[in-house]
């Protein structure tokens, strides 16, 4: 039954053991570890060679991690790439619990789960987000993504660098303070607009306003928000 449960996991069940003269052997592997990287599981259950798959650049942070909880009652989780068979990069998630044995020798059962579909996902997902805010951010437009929530707040989610050029604010600044474009509004404009804001908020409609913003040193500059 154990040998069912562990063979139907889609990931690598092992057992590692640190023992005390400091030699690590590695006893138990189920039948799908091969799936990790192609080999044959015979070499998957050498730590040598295992340890020889990772990725030389992650090769130094990820032994020095599992060195660290090597003692009794340590978790050890971390995210590394390794090479498989063809030398394709798969990128691994390895998580354990290690406990002492009666004999002085730490033993770390876990798991290690191919997470390499996700990794390229955030990959993409990471370039996407590059190549969108490069795009924003060279439009002469101030480009935003503005929320009011159920309890009347607001808060501004997004907004490129234009701002800046527009209301003399940085992004990251108004992002972390919407009143900081609040108090740019001429106060004459204010009541208005702020009604038209609570308009479209019950009906769902599109704001159109033209509007001035009025800065300490008495300039006035004319917006167009839509």
């Amino acid at each position: 039954q154990l040998m069912q449960i562990t063979n139907s996991v889609p990931g690598t069940i092992y057992q590692f053991v640190f023992h005390k003269d400091r030699k690590v052997s590695m006893p138990f592997v189920n039948d799908r570890a091969y799936e990790l990287l192609g080999f044959e599981n015979e070499k998957m259950r050498d730590p040598e060679f295992l340890f020889s798959r990772i990725h030389p650049e992650d090769y130094a942070e990820t032994m020095s991690s599992i060195q660290a909880s090597n003692h009794d009652k340590a978790s050890w989780g971390m995210e590394f790439r390794a090479l498989n068979k063809n030398n394709e990069i798969v990128w691994i998630e390895g998580h354990s619990y290690g406990s002492a044995d009666g004999d002085g020798n730490i033993v770390h059962n876990g798991v290690f789960l191919d997470i390499t579909k996700q990794k390229k996902a955030e990959g993409a997902l990471k370039i996407s987000r590059q190549q969108y805010k490069h795009l924003t951010d060279n439009l002469p437009s101030v480009i935003f993504k503005y929320k009011i929530n159920s309890d009347h707040t607001d808060k501004m989610l997004y907004v490129n660098d234009a701002v800046k050029e527009v209301f003399e604010v940085k992004a990251q600044d108004a992002i972390a303070n919407v009143r900081l474009l609040w108090d740019k509004i001429h106060p004459e404009d204010l009541e208005a607009f702020v009604l038209k804001i609570q308009i479209s908020r019950s009906e769902i409609t599109t704001i159109k306003s033209e509007l001035r913003i009025k800065f300490h040193d008495g300039r006035i500059k004319w917006v167009d928000i839509r």
